[in-house]
């Protein structure tokens, strides 16, 4: 499957899928990204909550790895999830 730009087409909301967030280009981060010194760019699972009236997203974003659940609004592409695996008979 090839990744959706936010540009393009939003999901479902209420729907998880896979993102991916580029927390380089946010404002509001970019102080952070420069404290760790390191592109913050990665893919998640998550689902669009809402947009607001100049168009900016709403995430809630399941961070893996013992890392929180928070809204983000840095996801610049997306993809429906995969099909679960077919179990064994």
């Amino acid at each position: 499957m090839d990744w959706i730009s936010v540009d393009d087409r939003l999901p479902e909301r209420d729907v998880f899928v896979i993102v991916f967030e580029d927390d380089n280009d946010n404002p509001q981060d970019a102080f952070i990204g420069r404290m760790n010194n390191s592109l913050r760019r990665r893919t998640s699972v998550a689902k669009l909550l809402s947009v607001d009236t100049e168009g900016f997203a709403d995430w809630f974003l399941c961070m893996v790895g013992g890392g929180p659940l928070k809204i983000h609004r840095n996801v610049t592409h997306w993809q429906p999830l995969p099909p679960p695996p077919e179990q064994n008979k």
